[in-house]
C-alpha cells in the first residue's frame, strides 16, 4: 500500500516517470492512497482526473485472507458526506479491517507519539498537516465500527496514536524528503518502510529503515 504523494505535482510527465519505473520493478500487486500532490496542484483548488485514470476513484476497498482493506481520500483536506457514508458502509461487517488515508484527521494534531528504540530519545512532539472538514463525524465512525489500525502518510516522519480505542500509524518517510525543520517535528526522521503482517486476526508490525536496521513497533 502506497500511502500518497508519489508524485510531486500530479502531471502527465510525472504520472508517466511513475508508471515506467512500476512497470520496470514491480513484482507485486501495488495499491495506491490518493495524496495532495497526486492532483494537478499539491494545494489549493485541484483536480484528479490523471488519478482516476490511472488508478480509478480514491475510496475503494477490497478483501483478502479474512481480512478487509478500505482505501479513503483525504487528498482534499477535507472529506464530504458522501465519503463518510461511503466509509461507514465499507467498515461495516465481521473481518477485521485495515483503513488506508494520505491525510491525517486534525484530532490526531498533538497526539502522534514519535516511536523509537529505546536508545533514542525522540520525546513527544506535535507535528502539522491535517484534514479538518468531516473529522469530527469521521472519528465517531471509526470509534463505532472499531478498525484494527488506521494507517496514514503525508507528514514525513513515522509515529503512532492511540484514540478511542483505535490505533493510528503515521508511515510517511519513504521518499520524499523528511522534515527536519521547523520544530515540533517528531524526532523519528529516517527514510524506511513499515512491514506488517496479518494472521489470524493479528497485527505484527516492524519498521526498515533504508540503512538495514529494523525495529517491531510496539503497543
Amino acid at each position: 500500500m502506497q500511502l500518497g504523494d508519489f508524485v510531486s505535482k500530479g502531471n502527465a510527465k510525472n504520472y508517466r516517470s511513475y508508471l515506467s519505473l512500476l512497470a520496470d520493478v514491480a513484482r507485486v500487486p501495488l495499491f495506491h492512497i490518493q495524496g495532495n500532490h497526486d492532483r494537478s496542484a499539491p494545494n489549493g483548488p485541484a483536480d484528479k482526473d490523471l488519478y482516476r485514470a490511472v488508478f480509478g476513484d480514491g475510496d475503494y476497498a477490497f478483501e483478502r485472507g479474512g481480512w478487509r482493506f478500505v482505501a479513503f481520500d483525504t487528498a482534499d483536506y477535507a472529506v464530504t458526506d458522501a465519503q463518510l457514508d461511503w466509509l461507514d458502509s465499507a467498515l461495516a461487517g465481521d473481518k477485521p479491517t485495515l483503513l488506508f488515508l494520505h491525510i491525517p484527521p486534525l484530532y490526531l494534531k498533538g497526539r502522534i507519539k514519535s516511536v523509537v528504540p529505546a536508545e533514542e530519545d525522540a520525546g513527544e512532539k506535535a507535528m502539522s498537516g491535517y484534514f479538518e472538514g468531516g473529522s469530527e463525524r469521521f472519528r465517531e465512525i471509526l470509534s463505532r465500527r472499531r478498525p484494527k489500525r488506521v494507517y496514514m502518510g503525508h507528514i514525513h516522519a513515522f509515529g503512532t496514536a492511540e484514540v478511542d480505542g483505535i490505533k493510528y500509524v503515521l508511515t510517511a518517510g519513504g521518499g520524499s524528503p523528511l522534515y527536519p525543520l521547523p520544530p515540533g517535528y517528531p524526532g523519528y526522521r529516517r527514510t524506511h518502510y513499515l512491514w506488517v503482517e496479518a494472521g489470524g486476526g493479528a497485527l505484527t508490525e516492524t519498521v526498515h529503515e533504508l540503512g538495514g536496521r529494523s525495529f517491531p513497533v510496539s503497543w
